[in-house]
């Protein structure tokens, strides 16, 4: 079996962190023999594109989730040529389109229908977006999607950091005396309005906080278009907009995550922060809970409702008892390890080729 993957830009950024993730697993565990290769086809980039070109007869199948022109020439082009394709859909396209510029907006829906109703198989990363893409899709009066499958994002699990959670430990009670400050950090989108206005629910917990008198530092990751004015409207020499960041140095500086939004999926940064084990609190909105109900044991400290008098008490409880930081950091790990891990993730996906 020969797979094609997209991605779109840089590894580093975004989804293609998942994406890049997702390959390099697929082909330590794949790649064995000349009968099944992995590849990578940068669809953003003209060299990548002509180069893969070259190559397509190799390959059987095309899997996708960039949204470029590029991955549609690939789509469209296996199609053509009898190949099977698979398409990974990220987010409710049907809300997203509302804040695409003329006439992208009104091309996204149709697009993104006619491509989920061609490919081989559609997958879902939680059971909250299928449903809802479901949803509208009967409500257009489309036929019903075939050959859905649901296989949440996976990251790279490393071993649990008692060093650094210990010294998270041992900076409590100068935090709650407002000694030390207490380090906030948030990793959000700024291309969509209902995720922006996290941010603006996350200022209002931090002013909560401050009145408390605890000492904060807030930093706040993240790029698209709406960022300048969120810089220029919040930004003081203790709330700092970083635009693309390093999430595995920012997350170790952090001592609670946390994610705000009133449109999610399955944001790989709350998997990527409990991954190193900072605690994290996020809004119960979208697929979210299903990152904290994962587990048997039903794990949902963490869900909150956007309101900033709850979002800001989960903060002081969090901070004000060694056990419950502890207990959350070490839960939220393992929940993730056990159901978010790439190798699980990986895992399905090879099954899902092999069977379309």
């Amino acid at each position: 079996m020969k797979i094609l993957i997209a991605l779109e830009g840089k590894l580093n950024q975004g989804p293609n962190i998942g994406t890049k993730n997702l390959f390099e697993e697929l082909n330590k565990k794949n790649n064995r023999t000349e009968n099944d290769h992995i590849s990578l086809v940068d669809t953003t980039k003209f060299r990548s594109i002509i180069s893969t070109i070259l190559q397509l007869n190799k390959f059987d199948v095309f899997h996708f989730y960039s949204e470029s022109p590029g991955a549609a020439f690939f789509f469209l082009l296996f199609k053509m040529l009898g190949k099977k394709t698979v398409y990974t859909v990220h987010g409710n396209f049907f809300v997203e389109s509302k804040d695409k510029r003329w006439p992208i907006n009104f091309l996204w829906i149709p697009t993104h229908l006619f491509v989920i109703k061609n490919v081989n198989a559609v997958i879902f990363p939680t059971r909250y977006l299928q449903t809802q893409i479901n949803h509208y899709v009967e409500i257009t009066k489309k036929p019903k999607l075939m050959n859905q499958h649901v296989i949440p994002n996976g990251i790279n699990i490393e071993a649990y950091p008692e060093k650094l959670i210990n010294e998270k430990l041992k900076k409590l009670p100068q935090i709650q005396k407002g000694n030390t400050p207490l380090n906030i950090l948030s990793v959000t989108s700024f291309v969509f309005t209902l995720k922006t206005q996290g941010v603006d629910l996350l200022i209002q917990v931090n002013d909560i906080l401050k009145k408390k008198g605890i000492n904060t530092e807030l930093r706040i990751g993240g790029i698209g278009p709406k960022l300048d004015a969120y810089k220029k409207k919040y930004q003081t020499e203790k709330v700092k907009f970083l635009g693309y960041c390093d999430n595995n140095r920012e997350n170790e500086w952090a001592d609670v995550f946390i994610h705000l939004s009133f449109l999610d999926n399955l944001p790989f940064v709350i998997l990527n922060a409990g991954g190193i084990g900072i605690p994290t609190i996020a809004s119960d909105v979208g697929g979210i809970s299903e990152i904290y109900g994962s587990s048997p044991n039903k794990i949902i400290w963490g869900l909150t409702l956007n309101n900033p008098e709850i979002i800001a008490q989960h903060i002081l409880d969090l901070i004000q008892n060694h056990k419950l930081y502890s207990d959350v950091s070490q839960q939220q790990y393992q929940n993730i390890k056990n159901n978010f891990n790439i190798e699980k993730t990986s895992h399905q996906l090879w099954n899902l080729y092999l069977n379309l």
